[in-house]
Order: C-alpha cells, then structure tokens, then sequence
C-alpha cells in the first residue's frame, strides 16, 4: 500500500479531544459496540486511594483507544492524501468495522454539519482500505445520513438504505416513485435485487422510508489537509484509489491524459468532451453507460467529471447523478451542467479562479415541495448563487414562495443541450 504515512499531531490531537467528548460512534454516523479495551489490574490493600486513581488513570490513558483514532489508523493511508478541497467522514455500516466516506465538496446544512450529497465509500479488505462503491442524494435537502448501522441517501422521489458487506455498497432496500405524462405516480421497491424490483399499491413504503431518514444523523465531515507535493504524489499519485467503477477496473486513478482515459473505456462506458464554466480548459466527462434519448443525442443520468491538475495529469473530480432517463445531464450556453429529477433542478459549474474550492460547485439547487394538479409548486426550498465563487459567497436561501425561481430554473433547464456521449463499445 503506497503513501502510507504517520497520523499528524493535529489530527491525534483532534481525535483524542473527541474521544473525550463521546465514547460512542462519532461524526454523526450512529451508535458502535464500545471498543474501549481498559486492562484492570487488581489493587493492592496496602495502596491508597489517591494512589489508585492515579495508576488507573494513567492505565487509561495508555490503553484506550477510541473509534476515531483506530479509524484514523486504519484508513490514514487515503486520509493522509487528502488536500483542503477533499472531505473524510467515518460510518458504522461496515462489516464489523466503520468505513471512510470521502467528498469532493461539502455544504454548511444550518444545524452544525458539513454535509455532503454525494461520496466515495471505501471498506476494509484484509485489513487494508479499498474502494467500496459510490453513494448520492438528488439535493442539499437530502444529506448523506445514517440509521440503525445503514447509509441513507436519497431524494424528493426516492430513498434508499445501504451498507457495506464483503468491501462493497449494498443496497439493502430503495423505494422510489415514477410519474406518467398525466402525473400519476407509479410505486417500486428494491430490496437488493435489481432484477427483481416489486411494483407497489401505493407510497406506504416510500413513506416509511422518508420517516426513518428523518430520525437518520447527517454525517459531518471533516476538510483534508495535505498539500500536494512530490514526497506526497509518489509513484502513483495523491489518493491512490478509485473514485468510480472504471477506475476501480482499470486499477489507475491518475492518468496522463484523457487520451490514456478514454483508450481505457470498453463495452458499454462512454465519454464527452466538454467545456464547463469556471475551468480552463475541457472537461472529460466518463459515464458507465449511455442511451438514444430518440432527440439526436447519446445522452446519461451520471458520469464523472475528469479535469487536468496541476501536476499534469487527469483525475476524478465529483459525480453529476440527474434522477431518471427523463432527465438527462444537460449543459447550457455558459458551460453550466444541470441534473434534474421530477420535482427537483441543479445547476453546477467549476469554481472561478481564486475560489477556495476549485471542484464542481452548485450555482442553484431548487425542489419543490407539492405539486397542484396542474403540476405546478406549492412551495420551493433550496438556494441559489449569482457567481461561481465561493468568495464573497452571496447564497440566496429559499424560504417557501419563491414559485417563480423554480419556474425559471427548469425553463433553463429545457433550454439546455443534453450532453451527447460517445459510446467506446468494445
């Protein structure tokens, strides 16, 4: 395993301090077994009582070890490539252990957490971290969250509860709803068999969902803090493991250029080239499979972005999810990307130079909250920005009647291109 390294003083620190604070699964990720292991030595008669507390303190002191500083240990290895533009958390989904999420941007969700609403999970394989699989939200509405030991994401049409069995995301049940042209609503359930999904008589099941994901704990993370250097690149590269399906194939996640890249794709993969507001330069975009939107395109509901860095080579960036075929990846004349579901629009672009975070970034995330029968919002929540800048951020909170920026965002969102693909089929 490459670029293993020391856990930093501020880290140790960090994770000491919130030792203290809770003995139990930290980071918002729900409850762990206690995995204190405090030797117990019997006392002597002749030893007084101050002598005692002191020699039991400092046994603890030398044996204890919180959930945080082992996770620390067991995944500092990724932990430690992690730059200010990358984000880790700990979840106690795992098989008998706590997994690392890693998000390339995170959002400030107004009750103490940052948040995210899509990560790279990675699990334990013999010991040793390895790439897991992928989990996303539709929203800044919907967090990545956890309850009762599952990973709960979803969005306004669907949730979904996974964990993570064998080093793999599991989906263990999703329930989601489908509308027809006239609005009526279609119920499903998957419970971790893809090829044997149940129609349901109605939302009973979906509702149950959304109550559980409302006693759920959003997951807090916290921001990387390496500085990309020689000593930290190595031979292979700052996070050497995969942030997708196709790199978890091809076992490289750093390439030479997106030529390398798309030399690589086979069977049903596909790529765009495009430019993108806020990055100089094209953006490579790779999705694991594309369909005939029957409009002229080669369209899909999910890729990754590849961007080049600074040390000249391509690598993942985050993760564009829209919620059905109905809703392909879109792009408008500014080079902005939009995802879409039934009631929900984003947009997003790359930060403007000078940003602190240079990833992809939301401009505007709205999602209406009930639909009159003329498929028209009750209310809207969400927000939106005037600049790709997170300098000066000028974030506009929606508060509920704003029925007219929801309307604008998705006439904006039928006026852009979908993002046509080219499929490698090899």
């Amino acid at each position: 395993m490459k670029n293993k390294k020391m856990i930093t003083t501020k880290k140790i620190t960090a994770a000491l301090l919130m030792g203290i604070l809770s003995a139990g699964m930290l980071m918002g990720c729900g409850k762990k077994e206690q995995r204190e292991n405090v030797a117990e030595e019997p006392v002597q008669e002749a030893v007084t009582e101050e002598a005692t507390v002191e020699e039991n303190v400092e046994e603890t002191e030398e044996t204890v070890t919180t959930p945080f500083l082992d996770d620390l240990e067991k995944y500092d290895s990724i932990i430690s490539t992690l730059t200010k533009d990358q984000y880790y958390a700990f979840a106690a989904v795992g098989d008998g252990y706590d997994v690392l999420l890693v998000a390339d941007g995170v959002y400030d969700n107004l009750d103490g957490n940052m948040a995210a609403i899509d990560a790279t999970v990675y699990g334990l394989d013999n010991g040793e971290p390895c790439y897991a699989g992928n989990v996303w939200s539709d929203g800044t509405a919907y967090p990545i969250a956890v309850y009762e030991d599952m990973l709960m994401f979803g969005g306004n049409h669907r949730m979904a509860m996974a964990n993570v069995i064998d080093a793999a995301v599991i989906v263990q049940k999703e329930a989601y709803e489908e509308f027809d042209e006239k609005g009526n609503a279609t119920y499903f359930l998957n419970e971790g068999d893809i090829d044997n999904i149940k129609e349901l008589e109605d939302n009973s099941v979906l509702t149950e969902m959304y109550d559980a994901y409302s006693k759920a704990t959003v997951i807090n993370f916290f921001q990387g803090e390496a500085e990309p250097s020689e000593e930290l690149i190595g031979d292979e590269g700052v996070g050497d493991y995969p942030s997708n399906a196709f790199e978890e194939r091809v076992g490289k996640y750093y390439f030479d250029s997106y030529d390398e890249i798309i030399g690589l794709l086979e069977g049903d993969e596909a790529y765009a080239l495009v430019d993108i507001k806020g990055y100089d330069g094209q953006v490579l975009l790779v999705a694991e499979s594309a369909y005939d939107d029957l409009l002229g395109h080669m369209a899909t509901v999910e890729c990754t972005p590849y961007t080049i860095k600074a040390d000249g080579r391509a690598s993942a960036d985050s993760l564009l999810v829209s919620g059905g075929t109905a809703t392909p990846l879109a792009m408008d004349k500014e080079g902005c990307v939009f995802t879409a579901s039934h009631q929900e629009v984003n947009k997003q672009c790359y930060g403007e130079n000078g940003t602190d975070n240079s990833a992809m970034m939301m401009m505007a995330s709205v999602r209406s909250e009930d639909l009159d029968d003329n498929g028209i919002p009750k209310s809207v929540s969400g927000f939106m920005r005037t600049k790709n800048s997170l300098v000066n951020d000028d974030n506009v909170f929606l508060n509920g009647d704003e029925i007219e920026v929801w309307t604008q965002l998705w006439a904006e969102y039928e006026k852009a291109e979908p993002i046509s693909f080219t499929k490698v089929s090899k």
